[in-house]
């Protein structure tokens, strides 16, 4: 079985739900010179209560609730005032920089739901993965939400049966951590190495580097490597941790990295088979 639809479609709209709010916003204010849109509600989901002490879901719900106000009206008011750079540029800020609170709340969530090594929510769903497909799909998933123009090029084949949805997962995180650190436009490589006993994904960048003080901390939830500030790159240190542990619940992965010759990092993405 290839990668197929319902996972593509997993990857695509991993974050429809804000999407979804701000269309709401959007669609429910009136811009001169536009028709109103109908307001549609949205389904009621029934969901298991988040066990995850310290992380609850419905604080992450509570916080992107109000941001989803703050991005939607401020879309509605940047059509509105094209006339005017000054309060276009504004706006344009709170647009970039609401997506990006966003973004940390998607992180928080995915830490929540990996937190809990026995939680039947997260139950292993192991189907025949195309890992060529998977990791273009992901690439395809990460670019599109990359304003820095960086270039993703998947190269090797392997088939595995495993959990495709939580490899995704950790090869999103893995992927965004390299084009956030890493120069404009430059170039994240992803090879995938069907090996005998285990799936071997490398995953090399071009970015500012880890330090060996930092090689085994930038693991640890809400930690950064010493020189993420100073490259300017902002984040909450969640993207390798949350790897990890999408790795270890794939039948014991492992997330680990060698410095490039050149510069930059790669990340080796190692999974057993069966």
């Amino acid at each position: 079985m290839f990668v197929g639809e319902p996972l593509s479609a997993m990857l695509r709209s991993r974050y429809d739900d804000a999407v979804q709010d701000v269309q709401q916003v959007v669609g429910s204010v009136h811009v001169e010179g536009e028709r109103p849109r109908e307001r549609r509600s949205r389904p009621t989901v029934a969901t298991q209560p988040d066990r995850t002490a310290g992380l609850p879901s419905s604080a992450i719900h509570e916080l992107r609730t109000p941001l989803t106000s703050i991005h939607g009206y401020a879309q509605v008011l940047q059509r509105g005032l094209t006339d005017n750079p000054r309060a276009s540029n504004a706006l344009s800020v709170i647009v970039r920089e609401s997506s990006k609170l966003t973004q940390m709340l998607v992180e928080l969530s995915d830490l929540a739901e990996l937190a809990d090594p026995d939680d039947p929510a997260l139950p292993p769903a192991c189907t025949d993965v195309d890992l060529r497909e998977l990791a273009e799909i992901v690439s395809e998933s990460v670019t599109a939400r990359d304003p820095a123009g960086h270039k993703i090029v998947v190269t090797g084949w392997a088939r595995l049966t495993c959990d495709g949805r939580r490899l995704a997962l950790a090869l999103t995180h893995v992927l965004t951590n390299a084009v956030l650190y890493s120069p404009a436009q430059s170039l994240v490589a992803v090879n995938i190495d069907d090996c005998r006993d285990c799936v071997r994904i490398y995953v090399a960048d071009e970015g500012i580097g880890i330090s060996d003080a930092d090689a085994e901390r930038i693991y640890q939830p809400f930690e950064r490597g010493a020189n993420a500030r100073e490259f300017g790159a902002r984040g909450l240190g969640l993207g390798l941790c949350i790897a990890r542990q999408a790795l270890q619940r794939l039948g014991g992965g492992t997330i680990s990295h060698v410095p490039q010759p050149s510069g930059g990092t790669i990340f080796v993405l190692e999974l057993p088979r069966a």
